[in-house]
């Protein structure tokens, strides 16, 4: 009698083993890292916000798998990333990592990738070098170069002759602007009023606080690879569906970045159907070409970078809110960091 029930808990355990392994082996995870809390909390939001909606509109299995998304708050600590990242390898075995909201946590996590083979798609951070920094790097958010050299052509053709750099004092070091408060502090000390220009990246009028700027903001000209304003129908369908989906929230360029990179890691394990590691789907994430929400963008298979427009903007108001209204557009940017 005791044999029997011995061994019937066997049977029971040997199967409740093989489930689980099943289950894993039909999973795909992905462990998005992201700032969730602190100062940079927009941006885990918005990149949160727009990775859920792609799954929502694509679904939940692709190849055979489940797709699993693992979401970690780093507060920004790029030791913390490192740490959940490690965890995240190691005891979620998650297939790919994903998110980085500020280089210094992409950076963190490179070695990561690159001793267990695991894919980083960068939906946030900008500096060019981030991609040298391990192979298995893949970027869909945008270089600060890509946008800033192409508003420094812009201004010397119409009048500005003098510029004054303003930058943070971290780890994109000159790559990287103040963003949004410096349009704030700008308006706030009635420099606007002073016959001083603000231009800048489109940071600095970002879509997801322009509203709260007021009418100081009209008139500001930014460069960057995407506006909620932009008028293509792919657009026009993501931010409908984005705004639903989040009570009204305006998509922002972390929004598009987040958005993107869970295609690029859908449409690899499509290509790989399901099968394969690290190796398989980076091979498959390389020279991705679609139509995405901010135009037409492109992996670059050789830097594992991101290929896109550039657009120059000025504030205006549309329809009673302030937009980045598109005026011009340099067309298939690739990041001059690392075209010299």
């Amino acid at each position: 009698m005791h044999k029997r029930v011995f061994l019937n808990a066997m049977a029971l355990a040997i199967a409740a083993l093989s489930s689980t392994a099943t289950l894993a082996a039909d999973s795909f995870k992905i462990g998005l890292i992201l700032p969730m809390t602190g100062q940079q909390a927009s941006t885990g939001r918005q990149i949160e916000a727009a990775a859920r909606l792609y799954m929502a509109q694509n679904g939940d299995t692709v190849a055979g798998k489940k797709i699993e998304l693992i979401v970690k708050d780093d507060t920004s600590v790029p030791d913390v990333t490192k740490r959940m990242a490690q965890e995240l390898v190691v005891n979620d075995k998650v297939n790919v990592l994903a998110g980085f909201g500020i280089t210094p946590s992409a950076l963190a996590t490179a070695p990561i990738a690159t001793q267990s083979k695991t894919p980083e798609v960068v939906m946030a951070a900008a500096t060019s070098s981030i991609t040298e920094a391990s192979p298995y790097i893949v970027r869909t958010s945008f270089t600060l170069p890509q946008a800033s050299v192409s508003l420094a052509d812009w201004a010397p053709k119409n009048g500005i002759k003098t510029v004054v750099t303003l930058v943070s004092d971290y780890g994109p070091g000159i790559d990287s602007g103040a963003g949004a408060a410096v349009m704030k502090q700008f308006l706030e000390r009635g420099m606007d009023k002073a016959g001083i220009r603000l231009i800048g990246t489109g940071d600095i009028t970002d879509d997801d606080q322009l509203n709260d700027m007021g009418d100081g903001a009209l008139g500001v000209v930014t460069s960057h690879h995407y506006s909620t304003y932009h008028p293509s129908a792919t657009n026009k369908k993501f931010v409908e569906a984005f705004q639903k989906a989040n009570k009204g929230m305006r998509p922002n360029f972390m929004a598009v970045g987040g958005y993107d990179g869970m295609r690029v890691i859908y449409e690899a394990l499509k290509a790989t159907k399901g099968n394969g590691g690290g190796d398989a789907l980076l091979t498959a994430m390389k020279g991705q070409i679609f139509e995405s929400p901010r135009g037409p963008i492109f992996i670059d298979a050789q830097t594992r970078d991101i290929v896109q427009n550039i657009y120059l903007r000025k504030v205006e108001r549309k329809e009673g809110q302030l937009y980045n209204v598109e005026f011009d557009v340099i067309k298939d940017v690739k990041d001059p960091g690392k075209a010299r």
